[in-house]
C-alpha cells in the first residue's frame, strides 16, 4: 500500500491540528456564553421613557416592575408576562428633558406632560415591549462580551501550558485533551458563578384596588404615592374606562360596518376610471350577479372560504390584480385608534400600511409610545410606510425605522409593488407655541425641492407629502401624477389637480384644535382604502371610513380617482 507524500500529509496535520483548535475556541466560547449568562441577564439594563420622563430600566430577578418615585413613594407592579422568565424591573426616573431648539411655554410643557402620561397609561403594554426588546439586547450584548473576554484568556492560558509542556504532552496526552479540560474547568466556573449571582424572592405586593379595570391592576403605591393615587384614581379609572369603552366599541362598530359598506361600482363609461382587467370579478364583499345560485356555486367552488365582506374575522379574499393601501395620518398619540387600524388592516386586507405624519403630538421620545402602539397592533407582516409631519421629529422617524418602517426620506421605496417618493416636513412645530425650522428650511424652499427631487426620482407612482400646499408645485411640473397628504385635519378629494390628482386624509386620530388627542373622540376620526391597478400602478378609488364621536363607524361610497384629461392644463410655472 502506498502512504500518502510527506507534504499531503503535513498538510492533513495542518488542518487537522486548524479543526482541533477552531474546536477548542468554540467549545471555549461557547461555555463561555453559559458561564455569564446569569451575570448578563441579571445585571441588563436599558433605557427608555416613562411617561414624559426619561427613565432607567434595570433588571431584577423579584418579579416586579418597582418604579421609584423618589421621596413620594414607590408604584410596584407585577411583571407576569410584560418580561421574560420571571424577571422584573428597578425603573428609575429621571427629569423631564428638555428638547433644544424647540421653545415651549410652562402650559405647553404641561400639556404635553399630560399627554405622555396618557399615552403612557392607556397602552402600558406597549412601553414594557420596548423595555423587554431593550433588556433582552442588552443581556446579548453582555453575554457575548463575557464569553470572548473569557474565550481569550482561558485560550491563553491553555496555549501557554501547551508551550511548556510541549514535549511531554504531544507523546503522552490525548489531543482533544485541552478542550475537554477547559470545558470541566468552564463548568466549574459556571457553577460558582451560578451561586455568587444574587437571586432576590418574589417581592410580596399588595394591590391598590383603585387599580382593578386598568392596565396597573395589582399594583400596590407606597409612601405619600399612596395618598395622591387615592385622590386621582377616580379621575385615571374613569379615563381608562372611558377610552377602553369607546374604543372597543368602535371596534365592534366597524365589524358591524364592514358586512354591510358600500361596495366598488361594477361599470363605467370609462371617463373617469383608470381601466383594469378584472372589472367582471367580484370585489371584496359582493357576490356576482344572477338569482343567487351562481353565488353559492362560486362559494363552494372557493371550498367554502369567506369573503372580506362577511361576517368579522374571516379571511378577506381581494380580487387579483388590486392593491390595497390603508392610509391614516394626524393620529397625534391617539393610541385608542390602533386597535380600529388593525381591525381594518385585518378585515380589508391591506396590502401597505401609510402613514401620511403627524403620528405624534410633539415629537419627543416620550411619544415614540405613539408608534409603538400603532406598529404593535398592525398585523405582524403587514409592510409598514411613513413621511414625517410636522408634529414629529427626526427622532420619531427615526424611531419608526428602527422598528421595520420604511421612512420616506427622499428616495423612491417600493412596498407593496408601488413606487412611492416623499421628503420628511422641515418644521418642528410644538402647539402653540409655533414652527422650528428644524433643518433650516423655509417652507417656500421645501416645495421648490419636492419638486425638484420628485421631477429628478421619476417613475413615481405616489407622492406622500404631510403639507399638501407642499406637494403643489410637484403636481404642477408633472413630477407626480398621484399625491396624498395630511395635515388639515380636512378631507380634501379625490380631486383632480392641475395636470395631476391628489388626495387629502383627514386626521385619524380625531384631533380637535386646542384639545388633546388621547381618550374619546373630540372630533370625528377617518382613515381611508386607497385601490392601485397592480398592472398600470394607477389608483383606481378610494373609501374613507369615518369614526363618530359616539364610536359609530361608516364607510363612504367607492370614489373614483379622477383622472385629468387635455382640460386640465398645468399650473403656470
Amino acid at each position: 500500500m502506498v502512504s500518502a507524500p510527506r507534504p499531503a500529509r503535513r498538510a492533513l496535520s495542518r488542518l487537522a491540528s486548524v479543526a482541533r483548535f477552531l474546536a477548542a475556541a468554540l467549545g471555549l466560547f461557547l461555555a463561555g456564553a453559559l458561564l455569564a449568562a446569569p451575570w448578563a441577564v441579571t445585571t441588563a439594563k436599558t433605557e427608555a421613557a416613562f411617561g414624559p420622563h426619561d427613565a432607567t430600566y434595570a433588571v431584577t430577578t423579584d418579579g416586579a416592575i418597582t418604579v421609584d418615585l423618589g421621596p413620594i413613594g414607590q408604584l410596584v407592579i407585577p411583571a407576569g408576562d410584560k418580561l421574560p422568565l420571571r424577571l422584573g424591573v428597578d425603573v428609575t426616573v429621571e427629569e423631564i428633558p428638555n428638547h433644544a431648539g424647540v421653545p415651549v411655554s410652562t402650559i405647553d410643557e404641561l400639556a404635553q406632560d399630560a399627554t405622555a402620561y396618557a399615552s403612557l397609561f392607556g397602552d402600558i403594554d406597549a412601553l414594557f415591549t420596548v423595555v423587554r426588546n431593550g433588556i433582552i439586547a442588552d443581556a446579548l450584548t453582555r453575554d457575548l462580551i463575557a464569553a470572548g473576554i473569557f474565550t481569550l484568556i482561558a485560550g491563553a492560558y491553555l496555549l501557554h501550558r501547551r508551550t511548556r509542556r510541549q514535549v511531554d504532552a504531544a507523546s503522552e496526552r490525548d489531543p482533544a485533551d485541552g478542550p475537554m479540560t477547559a470545558l470541566v474547568l468552564s463548568l466549574a466556573a459556571m457553577l460558582i458563578a451560578i451561586i455568587v449571582v444574587p437571586v432576590t424572592a418574589p417581592k410580596q405586593i399588595t394591590p391598590n384596588p383603585v387599580f382593578e379595570r386598568t392596565p396597573l391592576a395589582g399594583s400596590e403605591v407606597t409612601g405619600r404615592f399612596s395618598g395622591i393615587i387615592d385622590e386621582v384614581a377616580r379621575v385615571v379609572t374613569d379615563y381608562y374606562d372611558d377610552n377602553e369603552t369607546f374604543y372597543d366599541t368602535a371596534r365592534t362598530s366597524f365589524d358591524a360596518a364592514w358586512v354591510t359598506r358600500p361596495t366598488s361600482p361594477r361599470a363605467t363609461s370609462g371617463a373617469d376610471l383608470v381601466p383594469r382587467p378584472n372589472w367582471d370579478q367580484p370585489l371584496a364583499g359582493e357576490k356576482p350577479a344572477g338569482d343567487g345560485t351562481e353565488a353559492a356555486t362560486a362559494e363552494a367552488a372557493d371550498g367554502g372560504e369567506a369573503q372580506a365582506g362577511g361576517q368579522a374575522g374571516e379571511e378577506p379574499v381581494e380580487p387579483a390584480g388590486v392593491i390595497t393601501v390603508l392610509m391614516a395620518s394626524d393620529i397625534h398619540c391617539n393610541t385608542g385608534m390602533s386597535r380600529v387600524l388593525a381591525r381594518a388592516a385585518q378585515l380589508s386586507g391591506a396590502d401597505l400600511y401609510l402613514d401620511g405624519g403627524d403620528i405624534t403630538m410633539t415629537g419627543t421620545t416620550a411619544e415614540n409610545i405613539c408608534v409603538d402602539s400603532v406598529h404593535q397592533a398592525l398585523p405582524q407582516n403587514l409592510p409598514r410606510l411613513y413621511v414625517k409631519g410636522n408634529h414629529d421629529s427626526a427622532d420619531t422617524a427615526d424611531h419608526a425605522r428602527s422598528l421595520g418602517w420604511k421612512v420616506l426620506d427622499g428616495q423612491p421605496v417600493t412596498a407593496a409593488g408601488l413606487t412611492f417618493f416623499g421628503l420628511p416636513d422641515p418644521r418642528r412645530t410644538v402647539f402653540p407655541t409655533g414652527d422650528v425650522l428644524e433643518r433650516g428650511e423655509t417652507g417656500a424652499e421645501f416645495t421648490d425641492r419636492v419638486a425638484a427631487e420628485a421631477c429628478a426620482a421619476k417613475d413615481i407612482d405616489t407622492l406622500v407629502i404631510h403639507d399638501p400646499r407642499q406637494a403643489t408645485a410637484a403636481l404642477g411640473d408633472r413630477c407626480a401624477g398621484f399625491a396624498v397628504s395630511g395635515h388639515w385635519h380636512r378631507r380634501v378629494g379625490p380631486e383632480a389637480f392641475g395636470p395631476a390628482t391628489r388626495f387629502v386624509n383627514s386626521t385619524t386620530g380625531g384631533a380637535l384644535a386646542n384639545a388633546l388627542t388621547p381618550g374619546p373622540l373630540k372630533m370625528p376620526a377617518e382613515f381611508s382604502f386607497i385601490r392601485y391597478d397592480a398592472q398600470t400602478r394607477k389608483p383606481i378609488d378610494i373609501q374613507v371610513v369615518t369614526v363618530d364621536m359616539d364610536a359609530h363607524v361608516s364607510f363612504s361610497p367607492w370614489m373614483p380617482i379622477p383622472q385629468p384629461g387635455p382640460w386640465a392644463p398645468a399650473e403656470a410655472e
